[in-house]
């Protein structure tokens, strides 16, 4: 029988919480009020529990709501939310093992809740994934490498989604101090940190953080573009990309190399923030060494957005039947890799034009 000492201020919230077991039929209502588990395995799993940590009511119902989530069918997902909530006042006391298991039903928590759109309570969960991850573990960025790297960008982008720029900053940085250059992770953490600073306004900022990440990877951004630059990179265009017809440039093969893919996805975003800006000589630069790229190392999904600008810019220089030609190609790209995410901006640019 579950017979739990609580202060007043806590009974409404375990009434609620027991009624909702109730009706799953996980408890059975006795007299005065009074339940008694329903399934043998939760009830010697709070048993053990209670006698360990009789004082603390909080432990106690936080254990017994994971309890009916882990083994139950029928218990649903507010058992887990409030299994996780009553444990937060303490976890910093359970052994290492607890903790650990902790991290994975946080990190469980924080995928339903952004399945829901509930980004606010995601980042909360999964922040407190990477802070339970911090205690249990002596040396995290060693002994759970790829699991610290991927709760610091599950974080980042949940926080970010919420509008909690402070939280998506504060883990990207220490995502990227401890992530090998040019790897998968380190591109993302990059991009990421680049796209809260954008929404803040802080294009500039966001512009040199995506200029580092470049130069990781051998890209030398321009950041003047004198006359002698323009006229050479104005040629080297010519010369790779200007010599393909519209059949070479829609058989190009795609970009298999992770490294050239990130690179290119860096590039396009560095684009994009260069045009809101109005880094109108320098963005044109960015967009040449797009175009040559791509004539060297193939097309991706940003090649729709790459083309597209090109239309843009030959139309700003006067060439409009250059620029018409190149937006069409553009779209014929985007059908032909299906690259629908780039669709809205690859439609703006055409518009624009």
């Amino acid at each position: 029988v579950m017979d739990i000492d609580v202060s007043e201020k806590r009974q409404t919230e375990i009434d609620e919480h027991l009624h909702k077991a109730f009706s799953a039929d996980l408890l059975d209502k006795q007299a005065n009020d009074r339940y008694k588990f329903a399934h043998d395995q939760i009830l010697q799993s709070f048993l053990g529990m209670k006698s360990t940590y009789a004082a603390n009511e909080d432990l106690v119902l936080g254990h017994v709501l994971l309890s009916l989530f882990r083994t139950q069918p029928k218990a649903k997902e507010w058992a887990l939310f409030g299994a996780l909530q009553s444990l937060k006042v303490c976890s910093a006391s359970l052994p290492r093992e607890s903790q650990m298991a902790l991290v994975d039903d946080h990190l469980l928590a924080a995928t339903k809740a952004a399945k829901k759109s509930a980004f606010y309570e995601a980042a909360e969960y999964s922040m407190g994934a990477l802070k339970l991850l911090m205690l249990a573990s002596s040396d995290p960025w060693t002994e759970h490498i790829e699991l610290c790297q991927s709760i610091h960008l599950m974080t980042a982008r949940y926080s970010l989604a919420c509008g909690k720029h402070d939280d998506c900053e504060s883990v990207l940085k220490a995502l990227l101090e401890h992530t090998a250059p040019n790897s998968q992770e380190k591109t993302d953490a990059y991009l990421t940190l680049a796209c809260s600073l954008r929404n803040q306004s802080k294009i500039p900022d966001s512009i040199a953080v995506l200029t580092e990440a470049l130069a990781e990877m051998g890209e030398k951004v321009p950041t003047s573009a004198g006359l002698i630059t323009k006229k050479m990179s104005s040629n080297e265009t010519k010369k790779k990309f200007g010599k393909l017809s519209d059949s070479d440039i829609l058989n190009l093969p795609p970009i298999k190399d992770r490294h050239n893919r990130n690179k290119m996805r860096l590039f396009s975003t560095l684009f994009l923030n260069m045009y809101h800006e109005y880094q109108k000589d320098t963005m044109w630069l960015v967009l040449k060494r797009m175009l040559i790229l791509t004539s060297e190392i193939g097309v991706c999904n940003d090649t729709p957005l790459i083309l597209a600008a090109h239309a843009y810019h030959l139309t700003n220089k006067g060439d409009f039947t250059g620029g018409s030609h190149f937006g069409k190609l553009a779209t014929k790209m985007t059908e032909k890799l299906n690259a629908k995410a780039n669709l809205p901006i690859v439609t703006f640019f055409l518009v624009v034009f």
